[in-house]
């Protein structure tokens, strides 16, 4: 009974998360209230309450949920291990951890939502600028895992290329980010696809200008 309980409480919390979500993409956090999420949710305002303390615990919660497409860019890049010194590989290697996360978000209407939220429909003020804090310290995970992944994993750029490694973390990361806000601005003018062909343009430039000709070459790089 115990067991049932606790997991029929669960599902309500979740339902609750559901809802705020809905509610903040449609009116802003600033004007959400829990009397609305409640409503949306299907609950009263005592069973909101019983698992969230104020409006911010909520969106926390939704915050967490938000959190996931870099997660999974990060995850996939720490999973990525091309043959060492190969280059071409490393950077193929990359294209495809993040080119799959976009496809993924492009198809879970959810993720859209959540990332709505998170960048166009929060003031991170008062109460809120922690969670901006947080949304600042995943921004430099994600760019410290690109860094990584260019100083360890990529053999070092071939003299003259004008780029290293810092540079190129930095702007693939201005190309991923700004993709999504593009995107989630103004989704038939930029679909995510177009994103998508950027990260590709960028990384094939990127690749030419990193690596010798005759490694590519070698390896049939078609770029």
């Amino acid at each position: 009974m115990a067991r049932q309980t606790k997991e029929r409480a669960e599902r309500t919390r979740e339902r609750i998360i559901d809802a705020a979500e809905q509610v903040f993409y449609r009116r802003g956090v600033a004007r959400a209230s829990l009397e609305e999420i409640a409503r949306e949710a299907g609950v009263t305002r005592g069973a909101v309450y019983w698992h969230f303390a104020d409006k911010v615990e909520v969106f926390d919660a939704v915050e967490d949920r938000a959190r996931q497409p870099y997660e999974q860019m990060r995850a996939a890049l720490r999973s990525s291990v091309p043959r060492a010194g190969n280059a071409l590989e490393a950077m193929q290697a990359l294209e495809a951890s993040i080119v799959e996360a976009f496809e993924r978000i492009q198809s879970d209407e959810l993720a859209r939502v959540r990332l709505t939220v998170m960048l166009l429909r929060c003031d991170y003020v008062d109460e809120m600028a922690p969670a901006l804090e947080r949304q600042t310290a995943v921004t430099r995970s994600f760019f410290s895992e690109l860094q990584h992944y260019f100083n360890a994993v990529i053999p070092p750029p071939r003299p003259g290329s004008g780029w290293q490694p810092e540079a190129a973390a930095q702007v693939l990361q201005v190309v991923v980010h700004g993709s999504f806000m593009r995107w989630l601005r103004s989704p038939e003018e930029f679909p995510i696809g177009t994103g998508v062909i950027a990260i590709k343009a960028f990384i094939a430039a990127l690749r030419r200008a990193w690596i010798p000709q005759a490694a590519q070459e070698e390896e049939g790089d078609p770029g």
